[in-house]
């Protein structure tokens, strides 16, 4: 058991690290303002709203990551259950608390979405 976790805990530290660069480079022009003033183009400043959905965007993407480790382990936990059936329900409660976990995530942001997008409609 010892090994999952310590195998479990690298991949998401391998996760964190490969994640960390592209939340640091999600607010990078890369020189497209430049290219797009010189044809002509004028972009609004990101607004407060703009950036908010990039932040929870960034948010459900470390929830997808976190669920799919969690479907992992309790897969490998049920697949090492080896027909003790206390050791199979335990591993099949992590899988419902993580479906669970991530539904209610995905409404919680299904409403937020709303609230952004009706907020934003309303500026203007």
């Amino acid at each position: 058991m010892k090994k999952i976790f310590l195998a479990l805990s690298v991949n998401l530290a391998l996760i964190s690290v490969f994640l960390i660069p592209v939340t640091v480079l999600a607010d990078q022009d890369y020189g497209l303002s430049a290219a797009a003033n010189r044809i002509g183009y004028q972009a609004a400043d990101a607004s407060l709203m703009t950036k908010l959905q990039l932040y929870i965007g960034i948010a459900m993407g470390v929830v997808g990551i976190i669920f799919f480790g969690m479907m992992m382990y309790a897969g490998v936990r049920w697949l090492t259950a080896r027909g003790k059936d206390e050791l199979a329900e335990k591993a099949k409660n992590a899988l419902e608390a993580a479906v669970t976990g991530l539904v209610i995530t995905m409404l919680a942001w299904g409403i937020t979405s709303f609230v952004i997008t009706q907020l934003s409609k309303g500026k203007g």
